[in-house]
């Protein structure tokens, strides 16, 4: 066998083992997966402002290639960056057809009704209301149950119904073993409780619990909910070591991070 017949062979060889190609990509799609995984970065890496443009741009890409899928997995990440902008209208602009539009799967539009109640949790009724279309949208094994279970015990605080609060708030606790961050929600809400029934050391308990979650996760904001709950207990425990100690954690937070609850003007440590 000559070396120019060894060569053919081994290349006739090494096409049947690939067998036929795959069909490619088009370059569409391509540039618009690659900017969905752009904004997922982005957002793990709480850089709102480029996870929006990211977005963006994939929401364009999914809309000229008919993915609604896609188009809903861009509008949710649009609702969530913009909402840490603290830009609710615009949030709200990529939120708000999804929970009647039956072309975003079930799951999406669930998950748009529930971002809205979020954004709306202020005002009782609106928020209420968008709840329960996530529920009947979502179906008896909802994937979000502990979401709206939080939630629900949320507005029920509002309304100081402790009671109510308490047991929606367990319960979610119990759907949300996977669940990290609504583990960290339940326990917050479960300070607020005690801290109703006088029982700032319970409270204790809880808030320190909800941080051990929330470091994990690394999320400023929700540290920040923490160490707010905990400065409460600390007046209820006349602890003032404890005050203090959370005080400077709070000045540390907002030093490092944008966060919307913070004070305007929080002095930068070094």
């Amino acid at each position: 066998m000559t070396l120019k017949t060894l060569f053919f062979t081994l290349a006739l060889m090494l096409t049947a083992c690939a067998g036929n190609p795959s069909a490619p990509v088009p370059a569409l799609r391509t540039a618009t997966e690659n900017a969905n995984r752009t904004a997922v970065v982005a957002v793990r890496e709480l850089r709102w402002e480029n996870a929006v443009d990211s977005w963006r741009e994939s929401l364009a890409g999914y809309q000229a290639i008919d993915d609604w899928p896609g188009q809903g997995r861009a509008r949710l990440g649009l609702g969530q960056a913009y909402a840490r902008l603290g830009k609710i209208d615009l949030a709200r602009k990529y939120l708000e057809e999804m929970p009647a539009q039956s072309l975003f799967p079930d799951i999406q539009r669930a998950s748009a009704a529930y971002q809205l109640a979020l954004l709306d949790v202020l005002h009782a009724e609106r928020a209420q209301a968008l709840l329960d279309t996530a529920w009947q949208v979502c179906g008896k094994r909802c994937p979000l149950a502990a979401q709206l279970d939080n939630l629900a015990a949320r507005l029920a605080a509002a309304r100081k119904d402790w009671v109510k609060v308490g047991q929606l708030a367990q319960k979610a606790l119990e759907e949300a073993e996977s669940l990290p961050a609504e583990r960290a929600h339940s326990h917050r809400l479960l300070a607020e409780v005690a801290l109703d029934a006088h029982d700032p050391h319970l409270a204790k308990i809880h808030v320190e619990t909800a941080l051990i979650d929330d470091r994990k996760l690394a999320e400023p904001e929700w540290l920040l909910e923490d160490y707010q709950l905990m400065a409460h207990v600390a007046v209820v425990l006349n602890d003032e070591s404890l005050a203090q100690d959370v005080a400077v954690r709070q000045k540390s937070l907002c030093s490092a991070a944008l966060l919307l609850a913070c004070p305007k003007q929080s002095s930068r440590m070094p």
